[in-house]
C-alpha cells in the first residue's frame, strides 16, 4: 500500500527534473527506511503534450538510472483524458497528481502517506497561505468544500479515481469536479499545508482572474447538475463483494452492483416530486374555483379505483377455488430424490440481536431432511452484535453451519447482510430464512424438484409462510388469516395469471447464479422481497409458489407489530416509487400487467390512508345525518353513489371471505370466527401506514427492528 506513482503533466514548460528525481529518491530511499523496516517503491510517470520540448531530453536521461515513463499525448485531450492516461499506466495503489511547479514536496511524502494508510481517501496539498479571492469563493460559493481547489498536488488512492467518474477541461475545474465528486462520494479528504518556496511559479495577476472567472462560470454550470452516485467498484470482477455507492456525502458498501435506477437509495426522483406538486396544485386550485365539481371528480376515482380492485380480487379468489397453480409433489417423488445427486444447498440466515433464537433456528434447521453434508448454513451477524457473536463464539455449531461477521457499513439492513453472504456461499441453490423461522423438513427438496420441473424462466421458488402461534392472541389470529389469505389466495391467484408476485420476507429460493444476475437484494429498501419479485418479473423472469410452507412467530404485541407493519408498508411504497419512475415504458412493454402492480402494490397502499376517510365519512352520514347529510350525498351522484354501494356491500363482503378463504384452504377452521372483527386490524394497518409514511420522508433507510421470540413467554 506504501508504494506510489506520481503522475506530472508536462505542457510547454521547460523544467529541469533532476533536482525533482534526485530529491523523491534521497526522500524515500531504502538507507532511510530500513531502520524502520520499511522500503517505499516509486514510479514517475510523465505525460507530456509537446513531444518538441527541450525538457524531454532531460527526461529520457533520467529514466536510464530511474523509474521513469514518459507518454506523449495529444494536444487535442482534454485534462481528464491527459491524467487518465498517466492513471491508467500507474502499477501503485496510491497515486500523486503533482505539476512541474511543485518538485520542492518530495520530503512531505513519509507524512502524506501516513495519512492515506490511516483513514484519509485524499490528501490535498495546500499552500499555507491561500489568495483571499480564491479562499472567499471557495469557502463560501464553491459548494463549501473547505478545501484548496487551486492545489496542483492531489495524492489519493487508485480506489478513489476507479470509482469518481466525470469530464472536465481545464486544469482548474479537473480539480474543483474531482474535489467535489470525491466528497459527495463520501470519500475522506484532508488539506496538508507547506510553506510556499519563494522560487516558486508565480501566475500574473491577469492569469490569476481568468483562472478566478473561468472557476465562478463553472462552479455556475456544475450547480445546477445534480450528481448521480459514483459506483464504487467490486473486490474482483467475479464477485460483487465490497461495491456499493457513492452518493450525499457518504459511502454505501452494499455488495451488490444494482444500477441507481432501481434502487430506493432515493425515494423520489425529480418528475415524480413534480407530478405530485402538480397534482396537489390542481386539487387546491379546483377547490377554490368549482369546489363541488372537484370534491365529485376525486370521489368518482376513488370509487371507480375500488371497484375494479373488487372485480380482480374477484377473478383471483374464482381462480384460486377452481384450479390450484402452485407448484405441488407427490410422496413418489419425494422418496425417488438421490441424494447423492443433490446440489450443495447454502442457507442465508441474518442476525442482529437475536442471541436467545439462535438455538430455535438451530433446532428447525437440524430437522431439514437433506443430506446434512451438502448443507452450508451461514449465519449472518453483524459487526456491532458483540452480544450474539461473543455468545456463538461458545456454541459447538453443527460441522454444516458456519458464521460470517457482516463488516460495518450503511445502510445497515437485513438485504445488505444478505448481499454480503451471497459473496460467501457454497451452494448451487439458496434460502433466506429468519431466526424465528421453522421450515418445512422437506422444503429443500421439494425446491430442487420444483425447480427441476419448472420452466427455466422460473428463478424462484416462494415457500408459503404462517404461523406456529396462531392463538395466542387477538392479534396473532388477524395476522395468521392475513397470511392464509396472503400466501393460499393472493400469490397462488397471482401466479395463475403469470405476473408479478411481490415475494414474502423469507424462504425464497434460487439458483445461486440467477440471483447474482439479478444484483441480489436492494439495501436500501426494507421491504427488498417485495422490490425483488417486481423486478425479476420486469427483467422477463418469473416467480412460482411451492406446496411447502415454513412458520414464523406472528407479532403477538401491538407496538412491536406497529412497528414491523410499518417497515414493510415503508418497504411497498419504496418497491412502487422505484417501478413506477418509467411508468410509460413499463405500460409498453407490460401492458395489463403494468395495471396489476398499480392495484397490488400501489392501490393497496393507497388504500390503508383512504379506508379511514370513507369509514368516517359512512359513518357520519348515518348518525349525523341533519348535518352533514345533504352535503355527502351531493358529492354522490347516482352513478359515483352506485359503484360506492357496491364497493362498500359487496366489496367488504368479498374481503372477508376473502379471510375466510385463506383459513379455509389452511384448515384453520377455528379461526374464521375471528374473521368478522377484521376491520379493526384494518385500522391498525392504517396507522401503521402512516408511521411508514412519515418514516419514507424523514427516515426512508431506517431498519425497524422486530423483537422476536415473544411467544416463548406465553406457550
Amino acid at each position: 500500500m506504501e508504494n506510489i506513482s506520481l503522475i506530472i503533466p508536462l505542457n510547454d514548460e521547460i523544467i529541469d527534473f533532476s533536482r525533482f528525481i534526485f530529491g523523491l529518491n534521497e526522500a524515500l530511499s531504502e538507507r532511510k527506511f530500513i531502520r524502520r523496516g520499511r522500503n517505499i517503491e516509486y514510479e514517475v510517470i510523465i505525460v507530456a503534450q509537446n513531444p518538441e520540448n527541450p525538457s524531454l531530453k532531460n527526461i529520457k536521461n533520467l529514466s536510464e538510472n530511474f523509474s521513469i515513463k514518459l507518454l506523449i499525448e495529444s494536444k487535442s485531450k482534454n485534462v481528464t483524458q491527459f491524467y487518465a492516461k498517466g492513471f491508467s499506466y500507474a502499477k501503485y495503489d496510491i497515486l500523486v497528481k503533482v505539476n512541474p511547479d511543485q518538485l520542492f514536496l518530495t520530503d512531505s511524502l513519509l507524512r502524506i502517506i501516513n495519512e492515506i494508510k490511516k483513514d484519509t481517501d485524499l490528501v490535498i496539498i495546500s499552500e499555507s497561505e491561500q489568495k483571499e479571492l480564491f479562499k472567499t469563493v471557495n469557502d463560501q460559493f464553491l459548494f463549501k468544500l473547505q478545501k484548496d481547489f487551486q492545489a496542483s498536488t492531489f495524492v489519493f488512492t487508485k480506489y478513489v479515481w476507479n470509482t469518481i467518474h466525470f469530464d472536465s477541461n481545464s486544469e482548474i475545474t479537473f480539480n474543483i469536479e474531482f474535489l467535489h465528486r470525491t466528497i459527495q462520494a463520501g470519500f475522506i479528504v484532508k488539506n496538508f499545508n507547506f510553506n510556499s518556496p519563494k522560487n516558486k511559479i508565480q501566475l500574473s495577476r491577469l492569469r490569476e482572474f481568468k483562472n478566478l472567472l473561468s472557476t465562478l462560470v463553472y462552479v455556475m454550470l456544475i450547480r445546477t447538475e445534480r450528481l448521480s452516485p459514483q459506483y464504487l467498484p467490486s473486490a474482483t470482477e467475479e464477485t460483487m463483494l465490497n461495491a456499493g455507492l457513492g452518493y450525499r456525502k457518504h459511502k454505501f458498501i452494499t455488495h451488490t452492483k444494482l444500477p441507481f435506477k432501481d434502487s430506493a437509495v432515493d425515494s423520489f426522483i425529480f418528475k415524480q416530486v413534480l407530478f405530485f406538486v402538480l397534482i396537489i396544485e390542481f386539487i387546491v386550485l379546483g377547490l377554490i374555483i368549482n369546489p363541488l365539481l372537484i370534491t365529485q371528480i376525486i370521489v368518482g376515482i376513488i370509487s371507480f379505483i375500488y371497484f375494479i380492485d373488487i372485480f380482480f380480487t374477484f377473478y383471483l379468489v374464482v381462480k384460486t377455488i377452481r384450479s390450484s397453480y402452485e407448484i405441488t409433489y407427490t410422496d413418489n417423488e419425494l422418496k425417488e430424490i438421490k441424494e447423492e445427486n443433490l446440489p450443495v444447498y447454502s442457507i442465508l440466515c441474518p442476525l442482529y440481536k437475536e442471541t436467545h433464537m439462535i438455538p430455535h433456528f438451530l433446532d428447525g434447521i437440524g430437522k431439514l431432511d437433506y443430506p446434512k453434508e451438502k448443507l452450508d448454513v451461514i449465519l449472518l451477524l453483524e459487526e456491532d452484535d458483540k452480544e450474539s457473536i461473543k455468545a456463538i463464539s461458545y456454541m459447538n455449531l453443527p460441522p454444516f453451519v458456519r458464521t460470517i461477521i457482516v463488516p460495518h457499513s450503511l445502510p445497515k439492513t437485513k438485504p445488505k447482510a444478505c448481499n454480503y453472504g451471497l459473496s460467501h456461499v457454497k451452494g448451487e441453490y439458496i434460502v433466506v430464512y429468519d431466526a424465528e423461522d421453522i421450515p418445512d423438513p422437506m422444503q429443500l427438496k421439494k425446491a430442487y424438484i420444483g425447480f427441476n420441473k419448472s420452466d427455466r424462466k422460473v428463478v424462484c421458488l416462494q415457500a408459503k409462510l404462517n404461523y406456529y402461534n396462531p392463538t395466542q392472541n387477538l392479534l396473532t389470529r388477524f395476522f395468521t388469516a392475513e397470511y392464509s389469505l396472503w400466501f393460499d389466495v393472493t400469490l397462488t391467484g397471482l401466479q395463475s395469471i403469470n405476473t408479478s408476485i411481490p415475494l414474502g420476507g423469507t424462504s425464497n429460493h434460487f439458483r445461486t447464479e440467477d440471483i447474482k444476475r439479478l444484483n441480489a437484494w436492494d439495501p436500501f429498501n426494507v421491504t427488498e422481497d417485495a422490490d425483488l419479485g417486481v423486478r425479476l418479473f420486469k427483467q422477463g423472469y418469473k416467480t412460482a409458489v411451492i406446496d411447502s410452507v415454513t412458520l414464523e412467530e406472528a407479532n403477538s404485541n401491538v407496538g412491536n407489530w406497529l412497528r414491523q407493519r410499518s417497515r414493510w408498508i415503508k418497504g411497498y411504497m419504496q418497491t412502487y416509487l422505484v417501478h413506477s419512475r418509467d411508468m410509460v415504458p413499463f405500460f409498453r412493454k407490460w401492458g395489463i400487467h403494468a395495471l396489476i402492480f398499480q392495484l397490488v402494490i400501489g392501490g393497496r397502499i393507497a388504500f390503508l390512508f383512504i379506508n379511514p376517510l370513507l369509514w368516517i365519512i359512512t359513518i357520519s352520514y348515518f348518525i349525523f345525518y341533519g348535518i352533514v347529510g345533504p352535503s355527502i350525498e351531493a358529492i354522490y351522484p347516482p352513478f359515483i353513489l352506485y359503484m360506492a354501494i357496491i364497493s362498500l356491500i359487496f366489496g367488504n363482503y368479498l374481503y372477508i371471505f376473502c379471510y375466510i378463504l385463506g383459513c379455509v384452504k389452511k384448515g384453520q377452521w377455528h379461526l374464521i370466527k375471528y374473521v368478522y372483527l377484521i376491520p379493526f386490524y384494518w385500522f391498525l394497518m392504517s396507522l401503521a401506514g402512516c408511521m411508514g409514511f412519515y418514516q419514507l420522508i424523514f427516515k426512508p433507510h431506517y431498519w425497524e427492528k422486530t423483537v422476536h421470540g415473544l411467544h416463548l413467554k406465553k406457550i
